[in-house]
């Protein structure tokens, strides 16, 4: 019985019978929880947009009632799984005053974003993808919350963001307190949109940055940005002079097979 359940569920979910999200919901309730995450499956497959201030308003309750059942996680990524349509919802949440609701609304809007931008490298959150309120909030309060884990996040998002204060903002995020806020936001910049002279130098202060993970994240990101990337890392390699750092980028250069581009483009006169 518990298996023709669940085989039920999931075929809902394979069809994308969007009018079944409530037998769905209820199915959240279920003393099973692989009949739970087979119901949660099915509702991210069907992604239906009446559901997703369903769940939020369940995942709230999850997190502030303790409710055993589903678990947060799983519930986090099923609404990280919906389109950014939906992220007007999550406004009220990005507002709140308990850091726990403004980090999974931050969490939830970060998977949203990178799951619709991971198809196109020149992908940007345009006002007709993310609402204004929500772009302003992030470059006005979300990218200094007093949570790192909620900084952080916000700094993978703002790297995706047209908006005039997103590159001083970004800066300011290069040089947050935290490792992990450097690091994150390190990492969301390796898109071609930012090989460009506004930002590069900052990641390139990044390799002298005291965290080793923050230092591998800019070589990683210095490479994936080109010509300029790359001329910068090269740059940082021969003017450093500390040994940990040229190291470590002659370390990442070898993992990539790059090491001999690097001999190749100063041997001609560092036009590569």
């Amino acid at each position: 019985h518990l298996l023709l359940r669940a085989k039920g569920i999931r075929n809902l979910g394979v069809l994308g019978h969007e009018p079944s999200w409530p037998l769905l919901v209820k199915a959240m309730d279920d003393p099973h929880s692989d009949i739970q995450a087979v119901a949660l499956r099915s509702l991210a497959s069907i992604r239906a947009r009446e559901c997703f201030p369903v769940l939020l308003e369940r995942l709230q309750a999850v997190v502030l009632r303790d409710l055993p059942a589903p678990p947060r996680q799983v519930l986090q990524t099923t609404l990280a799984s919906f389109e950014l349509s939906c992220s007007p919802d999550l406004l009220p949440l990005l507002r709140q005053d308990n850091w726990k609701l403004r980090f999974l609304a931050i969490d939830i809007l970060r998977g949203m974003v990178y799951r619709s931008a991971a198809a196109d490298p020149n992908f940007v959150l345009s006002p007709r993808i993310l609402m204004p309120e929500i772009a302003d909030l992030l470059v006005t309060d979300l990218w200094r919350d007093p949570s790192a884990e909620v900084r952080g996040r916000a700094g993978k998002v703002i790297a995706l963001l047209p908006h005039p204060r997103s590159t001083t903002v970004l800066h300011q995020l290069l040089v947050d307190p935290h490792w992990y806020v450097r690091q994150q936001t390190v990492m969301a910049l390796a898109r071609p949109r930012h090989s460009n002279p506004s930002i590069i130098p900052g990641i390139r202060e990044c390799l002298h940055d005291s965290h080793w993970r923050v230092r591998e994240a800019a070589i990683t990101t210095l490479i994936a940005l080109g010509k300029r990337g790359k001329q910068a890392l090269y740059a940082s390699f021969l003017t450093s002079h500390a040994h940990a750092i040229r190291d470590q980028i002659v370390e990442a250069l070898e993992r990539r097979g790059l090491i001999g581009t690097l001999i190749g483009d100063y041997g001609e006169g560092g036009e590569g």
